[in-house]
């Protein structure tokens, strides 16, 4: 398998499944408008009522905005202490050694680490790394006892925050075994999974070029 299919294994947990899949999903239709504006806080995923959604840079020295092409959302591709290409070791002097490893080639593997907290069950990441380098990341289950977050957003938070902090998703895709649906905002590689009007998973990945 060659870097790319590598990187599009990674970026997997983001795709909706087979094309039957992905016919059921639907537009933002029947949601909410976004109704209190938030604070745009650097170094997570905003709406900004004039300018829409993006990842919030830092401010120069001469206390405007940077203005990058690319990637410039990298820096906000984060999931409480996890972010898009940090090193494996850097991750577990964090979370600590993972509960579940699971390979996927000789170069990618999952892991799977606990939230430790006293109410169960307890919430997990998945974590997929590339030659050790954090390619996919996911937050899953009932809310956490300490603050972990993706823009400000955290697991049992209500539907309606979500729009209020990224705006209405143009994807929604249904998970019907597991009860939820996956809300994407594309061209960011990021979802937020609603289940009963709250937070149930938040997953980031690299972003990932489509075949043309």
């Amino acid at each position: 398998m060659g870097d790319f299919g590598r990187m599009v294994l990674a970026a997997a947990m983001l795709a909706t499944g087979d094309a039957a899949a992905a016919e059921r999903c639907r537009g933002p239709e029947g949601l909410p408008q976004p109704q209190a504006e938030q604070p745009l806080v650097p170094l997570e995923f905003h709406r900004a009522a004039a300018k829409g959604l993006g990842c919030v840079l830092p401010a120069d020295p001469a206390g405007q905005t940077k203005q990058r092409k690319g990637a410039a959302f990298l820096p906000c591709l984060k999931i409480g202490p996890v972010a898009i290409g940090d090193r494996m070791t850097a991750v577990e002097e964090l979370l600590e050694a993972p509960d579940r490893i699971t390979t996927l080639d000789d170069s990618v593997e999952q892991r799977a680490y606990f939230v430790r907290q006293r109410v169960q069950p307890l919430p997990y990441f998945i974590v997929t790394y590339l030659d050790g380098v954090v390619m996919a990341a996911q937050l899953v289950g009932p809310p956490t006892d300490m603050p972990l977050t993706f823009s400000s957003l955290s697991l049992g938070d209500s539907q309606q925050k979500v729009i209020d902090v990224l705006g209405q998703p143009a994807r929604r895709c249904p998970n019907t075994a597991r009860g939820f649906e996956s809300w994407y905002w594309p061209p960011y590689p990021f979802a937020v999974d609603i289940g009963d009007s709250k937070v149930v998973g938040m997953k980031a990945s690299v972003p990932v070029e489509r075949d043309r």
